[in-house]
């Protein structure tokens, strides 16, 4: 899922390398519609860096630490050696979730889904649930009971929650997001992982 706006500094965000300079990385942010921020060789490793390309490669999934951002210059100072084991693989186990959920999203409404319903249905489970993957995880533990407080249509709820009771069981867990989220906008797959 993408999100409108820009990631807050402290974020947690994942994103695709895809250029290496000598002075740092550039990389391209999944969740984050059309936003693409630098690492700057500093912030690509602890220690001297002879060879930023000892470090990362084009078209690797990294997870970076939003430092700065400046909006009027459409800039985003990354980190991604301030990222520790333990927040990468969170991050990146958050963010197969609400590919997932995404994935569930098309299932539920169909791949010709309009930008402004899947929006809708994003945001009342970001509203909700902090999470598109946790208001699917709700659905199908608790069923239209959990998601009638949103600002759904009943034939969007009895969707999602079909959908949610159909997903194979070992991908629903007690997984929630605490990260903080812009809101949904138009949805944009990427083949890619």
């Amino acid at each position: 899922m993408n999100y409108s706006g820009w990631p807050d500094p402290g974020e947690l965000v994942v994103g695709k390398v895809d250029e290496i300079a000598d002075f740092g990385v550039f990389v391209t942010l999944s969740e984050y519609e059309d936003k693409r921020g630098l690492v700057h060789v500093s912030e690509v490793a602890s220690g001297w860096i002879k060879n930023v390309r000892d470090h990362v490669s084009t078209g690797q999934t990294v997870v970076a630490k939003v430092l700065d951002v400046d909006e009027s210059a459409q800039q985003i100072d990354l980190s991604l050696k301030d990222v520790n084991d333990h927040q990468r693989s969170e991050t990146i186990q958050d963010w197969k979730a609400e590919r997932k959920a995404d994935n569930w999203m098309a299932i539920a409404f169909g791949e010709d889904v309009t930008d402004e319903q899947y929006a809708a249905v994003a945001n009342a489970f970001l509203a909700e649930f902090d999470s598109l993957y946790a208001g699917f995880e709700e659905a199908a533990i608790h069923g239209s009971e959990a998601i009638e407080g949103t600002d759904l249509t009943d034939e969007e709820i009895e969707a999602i929650v079909e959908t949610a009771r159909e997903a194979p069981a070992s991908t629903l867990c007690a997984r929630h997001s605490t990260r903080p989220k812009a809101t949904a906008t138009s949805r944009k797959r990427s083949n890619s992982t």
